[in-house]
């Protein structure tokens, strides 16, 4: 099996990352991302849900625990996890 994922890799050659990829994300770009989010939330709580923003409130749930893991906040571990089987459960 690893054979096949290493031939298959060694034609590929990464990108180079971008000057702004590199940087952190400017005002506009967060507030972009904090009101699509806010905004999932709000149509799923009143019931107007569909997947696209069920996957909103996922990457939502995905960037708070990449950010506690980069030592901003105090969140246990286990409360992503239960935050993540709950929006699975949504999405079901």
């Amino acid at each position: 099996m690893s054979s096949k994922r290493n031939k298959s890799l060694v034609g590929r050659t990464r990108k180079p990352l971008t000057k702004a990829l590199l940087l952190p994300m400017d005002r506009a770009s967060a507030r972009e991302r904090s009101l699509s989010c806010h905004l999932a939330l709000v149509a799923c709580r009143d019931g107007h849900g569909n997947g696209h923003l069920v996957n909103e409130l996922m990457r939502a749930v995905y960037l708070g625990w990449y950010l506690q893991r980069a030592g901003y906040g105090h969140q246990p571990a286990e409360q992503f996890k239960i935050t993540e089987c709950a929006v699975e459960t949504t999405l079901a």
